[in-house]
């Protein structure tokens, strides 16, 4: 057996082998790439929901929820008051979030209504702290 005919053997046999080793790379390199995009995708999703729930709470902070609260003796919102606020604040969000968002967020997070309702919740709460209401 000459060198030649060893190579061509030595190739032949190793080929498969490293045909598919350079398959499993380009595989996983690309499920990383693709999992790497779709956590760029939802990272954005959720931190443009969040910021347009920061912005609703604050728009309605200024313009309606004050205004009531001065309005009264005590200062508070009756039920009726804080409900009908609550749903202007959910029906500005849904207006403002993109239908691909809203797909993006339920398909990694389950109902976006609750995730919605949570983070609404969560922004509310952070304003009161930040005025010193509690």
């Amino acid at each position: 057996m000459n060198w030649e005919s060893f190579m061509v053997d030595l190739t032949l046999t190793l080929l498969p082998v490293l045909s598919t080793l350079a398959a499993y790379v380009l595989i996983a390199i690309g499920r990383f790439v693709l999992s790497h995009t779709n956590n760029t995708i939802v990272k954005t999703a959720l931190a443009n929901l969040e910021k347009i729930i920061l912005a609703t709470v604050s728009a309605l902070s200024q313009t309606l929820v004050d205004d009531l609260k001065r309005s009264k003796p005590d200062g508070k919102l009756s039920d009726e008051e804080a409900e009908l606020i609550k749903n202007k604040a959910l029906s500005s969000i849904r207006k403002q979030i993109s239908v691909k968002q809203l797909e993006v967020l339920e398909k990694n997070f389950g109902s976006v209504e609750e995730l919605i309702d949570n983070l609404l919740e969560e922004k509310v709460m952070e304003t009161k702290l930040k005025k010193g209401h509690f």
